[in-house]
């Protein structure tokens, strides 16, 4: 048998940290959403999607960030209200298109070499 812990990647915690969070009843930032193709190491284009808290005029203030990965079944309009919600609750969310799939460039590569060295 083979621990789980090893097999448990940063990213899974922090999405399953993020999915604590609470709804709230009103939000506490507006949100900015951009969308740009990243260049990844080798060149291939990335379709990124981010949501920012929008700051207070003159605001130094930071936020934590939750990073995912598309889905499989369904394009990148699956987590939109849940992104909205972690961005509106004070998360930056970004979220990108593996190679291969969606909007980014490549091949898909299934968790291969190519991906691992995307994130």
């Amino acid at each position: 048998r083979t621990p789980l812990s090893p097999m448990i990647s940063p990213l899974v915690v922090t999405l399953y940290a993020a999915a604590l969070v609470p709804a709230a009843s009103s939000p506490l930032y507006e949100v900015d959403w951009d969308v740009i193709d990243l260049e990844s190491w080798d060149g291939v284009k990335l379709r990124v999607r981010a949501g920012f808290p929008k700051l207070s005029g003159g605001s130094e203030e930071r936020f934590p960030m939750v990073l995912m990965a598309n889905s499989w079944s369904v394009p990148n309009v699956e987590y939109v209200a849940k992104q909205l919600q972690w961005a509106e609750a004070g998360y930056v969310v970004v979220e990108y298109d593996a190679r291969g799939w969606w909007s980014s460039e490549g091949t898909i590569d299934l968790a291969g070499p190519s991906d691992m060295k995307d994130q």
